[in-house]
């Protein structure tokens, strides 16, 4: 058998599940875009682009901008928080396992608990959030956190990025780790100064890990 045959037969079963899983899903829901049909009666009559017309004419652009909103900001405030705390960690930090061990926490906490938490830390009446502000003097009332467009997104937005840093955190630790210290050091013996090491040294040999965790999301 050649190693091209060999090597695509090992492969096969990924790609198998990968049809399954992704392209089976994906045909499927373009096909049944293309059809008018109800999820509880039987039968279904053609519609062509009916359905993408009806979308586009709709409040389909507000729906894009919530969307790109969402997408951006809980995507940037993680990476930000899980960069800061990868550097962090990688120093000689005192407690620094005890610290692993405790941001890794809102990655395993399973994500039912996780809602309810933010839930009642932003529930208007009872909620965590509001009862600081009101001790703290910063409000004179409690806020409706989940009542407006503005501050609900930006609920969810916190509320996702807790839940997800920790896994941005892990990945760009473990990269930060496989920097050679042979590097650094001789980049400072020629002159160049943390940020230089930082930009120069560092973030290149992050490349792989932030190319891994781009393809696990």
């Amino acid at each position: 058998m050649k190693d091209r045959t060999f090597g695509f037969l090992l492969t096969l079963p990924a790609l198998a599940l990968l049809g399954a899983v992704v392209l089976y899903p994906l045909v499927g829901s373009l096909s049944t875009s293309l059809f008018n049909q109800s999820l509880v009666l039987p039968g279904r009559s053609f519609a062509g682009l009916d359905n993408f017309k009806e979308v586009l004419q709709r409040n389909f652009w507000p729906v894009l901008e919530h969307t790109v909103v969402f997408t951006v900001g809980s995507t940037v405030v993680p990476v930000v928080i899980g960069f800061a705390l990868a550097l962090a960690l990688n120093t000689k930090l005192r407690g620094r396992a005890v610290l692993r061990g405790l941001f890794l926490m809102p990655w395993v906490i399973p994500g039912v608990v996780v809602s309810f938490v933010w839930l009642w830390i932003f529930n208007a009446n009872y909620g965590l959030l509001n009862g600081l502000l009101v001790q703290l003097h910063l409000v004179d009332e409690p806020i409706v956190w989940l009542g407006s467009p503005g501050t609900a997104m930006a609920a969810i937005i916190v509320a996702k990025s807790w839940a997800s840093f920790p896994w941005i955190m892990v990945m760009l630790l473990a990269g930060l780790q496989t920097v050679p210290h042979a590097l650094h050091e001789a980049a400072a013996l020629d002159g160049a100064g943390a940020v230089n090491r930082f930009w120069h040294v560092t973030l290149p040999h992050l490349r792989g890990s932030s190319a891994s965790w781009c393809c696990s999301r």
